[in-house]
């Protein structure tokens, strides 16, 4: 017979499964955004079905009339006869293929001898492969590189292959790294090859950060693999899977919402909670002017008809008149960058506080922290690691945790302590890579004068604001700032929102008249989860529009000059 995945497309692309995300519904949503090569469903317990029936799988097998698109259903359990009989079971509803999780992370999974538990039990995944097969529907896998460290994927990965299955799925990170460092999209040649050697007739297909359909067909061509899936990038935008990326206004955004809503609704059968929509508001409002105080109130609803309401009357504000002069309008858009986007101002909160990141927001530290990185790991053997691009990806942190993501899976004779160490003398020795930024301190004062609050919080120590606002012209830099909170406090980290609130709780302003601006997601994703009135990624630092847009920014703001035109109208 046949097989689903005989036809697709090279490089195709999947909605990878996601819990509590893939059902029926969302997966109508992304199908008229735009829709993917192949669908997998939420990930579903075997053992549950066979001793409790619908019941113990609360809709996730649910296979609506209108989904005429291929769709593999994903199982996960540590028995093989409750695999094969679930995996028999879906044949009969209509799917096209059986997934096996053995990547999962979570716990539970774990505990009952499932998801990524399998890693260490090659036998019994074996087992489980071959009773899934016994449906008679091609058998595919989706695991990670292997339990605890990178270097383990060979033997795990060399194990699956030699079970002939029809593709296998590589979340490119191990179930100890969960999602908390960078994909090691560097290991897929090697994979390739593997493949190529044990079963060139199983489809490869690499997963972890892919951004979207263009980023993914980049990742594809270069490591020479079948296909790509894409999972939480849908959330930053649900277009991903679009052929001809374009631009898309709010009112699309809002009309996806509206059609989410409605195929909630009419949900009965299997019905979820309200509360589980909350999770999908991010994914439509975003990137667009007062979606950060929309968002807000939307998390205050209890049913679709209030978050309908709500809605209402934010398009009944967008349509009343504004006293926003042709000048302004010219500003807003040359402030973001994107003058295709419909923007709005929301004058329904002042702007009382601004919450700066420091590096790369109101220094220009860039050439100073790579070449820092690069000279400490060229010292130790590890010019493979010192590419721009591969140490940007891992910023972000203080520094002790950025080398031990960018050390993830490799060998090193040296202590990340040792490394902080020579990193720190480093860049002492080379201050004077930095830069000062056009009317930074010009602009601290004014702002300061016309009384916002002034903040700062970032990754790194209070030794290195002094430095580096000095190197840049900027002195007595703690006289700049009403409150601040660098890596010294034992506080939560970006992208936490625990430094945000605790900055505004110190100069008494609500988070909804507060302003975050800086220059890499973590900042952005703080600010969101602080429920800050406006984030504003600023584009002249390490930060990319797709990363800060992706990360749920307000605006975008080509440097500090511009945004002074953004704060001016936001008055």
């Amino acid at each position: 017979m046949k097989s689903v995945w005989q036809d697709l497309p090279k490089p195709f692309f999947i909605l990878a499964p996601m819990e509590a995300v893939t059902d029926h519904i969302f997966r109508r949503v992304v199908a008229k955004a735009a829709a993917p090569d192949l669908f997998f469903t939420e990930f579903t317990n075997a053992t549950g079905w066979v001793h409790a029936g619908e019941k113990a799988v609360a809709g996730r097998l649910i296979i609506h009339p209108d989904e005429t698109y291929p769709i593999i259903a994903q199982l996960w359990g540590s028995v093989p006869e409750d695999i094969a009989k679930l995996a028999k079971h879906c044949k009969k509803l209509g799917y096209k293929g059986i997934d096996i999780n053995m990547g999962c992370p979570d716990s539970s999974a774990i505990k009952s001898g499932g998801g990524s538990a399998l890693i260490r039990t090659p036998e019994l995944a074996a087992e489980i492969i071959a009773a899934a097969k016994t449906a008679g529907l091609p058998v595919s896998v989706k695991t990670r590189l292997g339990y605890s460290r990178p270097d383990e994927w060979e033997s795990w990965l060399k194990h699956i292959l030699m079970q002939d299955i029809v593709a296998l799925t590589v979340h490119l990170r191990t179930k100890k790294e969960m999602s908390k460092v960078p994909a090691h999209w560097e290991l897929m040649p090697a994979i390739k090859k593997l493949r190529d050697e044990i079963a060139p007739h199983t489809l490869l297909i690499g997963n972890g950060d892919v951004q979207d359909r263009a980023h993914g067909t980049k990742l594809a061509e270069d490591s020479g693999i079948d296909g790509v899936m894409i999972g939480r990038g849908v959330f930053s935008n649900i277009f991903d899977f679009e052929s001809q990326p374009r631009a898309h206004s709010r009112g699309e955004l809002l009309e996806m919402l509206h059609y989410h809503l409605t195929l909630f609704e009419e949900n009965e059968a299997y019905k979820r909670p309200f509360e589980t929509l909350k999770r999908f508001f991010k994914v439509y409002i975003r990137d667009f002017a007062g979606s950060g105080s929309l968002r807000a109130a939307l998390m205050t609803s209890h049913s679709t008809t209030e978050a309908r309401a709500i809605l209402g009357d934010a398009k009944q504000r967008e349509a009343a008149p504004t006293q926003m002069s042709t000048k302004h309008s010219e500003d807003a858009k040359q402030v973001t960058g994107l003058g295709h986007l419909r923007y709005h101002i929301d004058m329904h909160h002042s702007i009382k506080a601004i919450v700066f990141d420091s590096d790369g927001t109101l220094v220009n530290t860039k050439k100073l922290i790579v070449h820092g990185y690069q000279t400490v790991l060229k010292r130790h053997g590890l010019d493979h690691l010192t590419t721009e691009s591969y140490i940007r990806q891992r910023l972000g942190k203080p520094v002790p945790e950025t080398y031990e993501q960018i050390l993830a899976g490799h060998h090193v004779d040296v202590s990340i302590d040792q490394l902080v160490k020579e990193h720190d003398e480093v860049q002492n020795e080379n201050i004077n890579l930095i830069k000062p930024y056009p009317e930074a301190e010009k602009l601290l004062r004014q702002w300061r004068k016309e009384g916002i609050k002034l903040c700062l919080f970032t990754s790194g120590n209070k030794m290195m604001i002094e430095r580096n606002f000095t190197a840049a012209g900027i002195k007595n830099p703690t006289d700049l700032f009403d409150a601040i909170i660098t890596a010294d406090d034992n506080i939560p980290r970006k992208p936490e929102p625990d430094a945000i609130i605790e900055l505004l709780k110190r100069v008494g302003v609500e988070p909804q008249n507060a302003v975050v601006v800086g220059d890499h997601a973590y900042d952005i994703q703080s600010g969101t989860r602080a429920h800050a009135g406006l984030t504003i990624g600023i584009l002249h630092g390490f930060g990319e529009s797709k990363e800060l847009l992706g990360a749920g920014a307000d605006f975008l703001a080509h440097d500090l000059l511009s945004l002074e035109h953004l704060l001016q109208l936001e008055q």
